[in-house]
C-alpha cells in the first residue's frame, strides 16, 4: 500500500502531472521525477491520493462539492460519483477499503 499526502498547491500538481517513477510498469530509473505529463487537464482542486490494490484514489472538491477521480495507470483518470457533497481531504486504503475522510466529519468508503 502507497498513500501520498501532498500539500501547497492542493495535489493539483501531483495529479496533473503523472511522476514517471512511479507508472504502471513500476520503473524506477536514475532520472524520476526529471520529466512530468499533464494528464488531466483544466482545473481539479485535489487533496490527496492514494494507491491500493492497483488503484489510484484522489479526493478533493470545493466548499460544496467534491471530487474523486480514479486510475489504473496514472494516465487515464475517471471522475467517480462520491454520494456527498462535502469537499474530500484525504483518502487511504487498508483491508480491501479505500476510505476517504471530508470536511463536517464526512467518511465514505468504496471496496
Amino acid at each position: 500500500m502507497k498513500t501520498f499526502r501532498l500539500y501547497g498547491a492542493r495535489l493539483l500538481v501531483a495529479l496533473l502531472l503523472t511522476l514517471v517513477a512511479h507508472n504502471a510498469s513500476g520503473s524506477s530509473g536514475s532520472e524520476a521525477g526529471a520529466t512530468w505529463t499533464l494528464r488531466v487537464p483544466g482545473f481539479n482542486d485535489l487533496n490527496s491520493v492514494a494507491y491500493g490494490n492497483g488503484l489510484f484514489v484522489a479526493v478533493g472538491g470545493s466548499r460544496d462539492s467534491s471530487t474523486i477521480l480514479t486510475s489504473r495507470d496514472g494516465v487515464t483518470w475517471t471522475q467517480r460519483v462520491s454520494g456527498t457533497s462535502r469537499d474530500l481531504n484525504g483518502v487511504t486504503y487498508g483491508n480491501g477499503l479505500f476510505v476517504a475522510v471530508g470536511s463536517f466529519g464526512t467518511i465514505i468508503t468504496s471496496p
